[in-house]
Formats: structure tokens, sequence, C-alpha cells
């Protein structure tokens, strides 16, 4: 008779590392049979700054009251531009670089490995930005603790900053322009 080989119950812990802005989630053991699964997400240190630049926006606001500007900084940090390369523009295939919430993060997702060939990719959750989102809403909203800087924002700015959204701008790519 062969020997009976009792398999182990352990429980693997998920890990998660930071490097270069994204958040990597795995499990802590490999399995023989099957390569693991690689979760990439907006690592929590920028989501956190991100929330910092919210607050410091509308800090600013309550010393300047400039609302375009204000708007301008939320479009910013929520949205993609481009960047206009500098240097010698004949080795470059574009004048322009594509930056932002999707650009900078392009890699999120969830990686799943077979043998021998390259992972398959599904699209991110973005709960992290969903829950920025929810963040961002609090900040501007009726009930903030913000209200008294918030409730001198005019109601047609209040209704433009309602509607920008960090996954919006994350899912559909959204570009904003600047002028110089």
């Amino acid at each position: 008779n062969p020997p009976i080989i009792v398999a182990s119950n352990k429980n693997f812990e998920e890990k998660s590392i930071e490097y270069l802005g994204y958040q990597f989630k795995f499990n802590d053991s490999i399995n023989q049979k099957r390569p693991r699964n690689v979760n990439v997400a907006i690592a929590t240190k920028k989501i956190k700054k991100t929330k910092t630049r919210i607050i410091l926006s509308i800090k600013s606001f309550a010393k300047n009251h400039d609302e375009q500007l204000l708007l301008d900084r939320i479009k910013f940090i929520s949205g993609n531009y481009l960047v206009r390369r500098k240097g010698n523009e004949k080795t470059q295939r574009s004048r322009f670089v594509k930056s932002g919430i999707f650009y900078n993060y392009n890699l999120c997702g969830t990686y799943k490995g077979k043998d021998h060939t390259p992972p398959e990719f599904s699209p991110p959750e973005l709960n992290e930005l969903k829950n920025l989102d929810k963040f961002y809403q609090t900040v501007i909203g009726k009930n903030s603790n913000f209200k008294s800087i918030t409730s001198s924002i005019s109601s047609t700015a209040i209704k433009q900053l309602k509607k920008i959204s960090f996954k919006k701008g994350y899912e559909k790519r959204m570009l904003t322009n600047f002028k110089e």
C-alpha cells in the first residue's frame, strides 16, 4: 500500500507590499499546483496623499475664495491631463505624455497566473477609488467638517464639484485641459 499523505489545512495569509505607487496583494505561500494570483491596486499611501490634497484644496479656497482654482485643483487630482515633453522632439513619438489618475495607475487589476504563459488580466474593482469618492463627497457635503468653508462656495460651483469622480476619471480616462 502507498503511504497516505495528509494535506495541511494551513490558512494562507494575504501579504501586501507597496512599490512605485502600487499595492501588490498575494498569498504568502506558493501552491505547487497553481501559480499565485496577484491583485494590483493604488497604494494606501497614494490614497492618503490624494485625501490630503483634497483637504488642502478646500483650505486654500478658504484663504483665496477662488472657485475656479478650487475646481481646477480637484479636476487635476481626479482626472487625467497631457504634459508637454521637453527636450529633442525629433527623438520622441509624441510631444505630450498622458498623466493622471488612470495613466499613473493603469496596471491596476488582478493577474491570474497560468503555467508557462503570460498571466490573465482582470480589470480592477476600484474599491479604493469608490472609497475616495465617498470621502470627497463627504468633504464637500452639507454635513462636512469643512462646512464653514464649503458654505461660501456658490451653488453653481458646488454642482460642478459634486459631478467630479475619481472612479469616473479612471474608468473613462477623461482628459482635462488646463490653460497656461
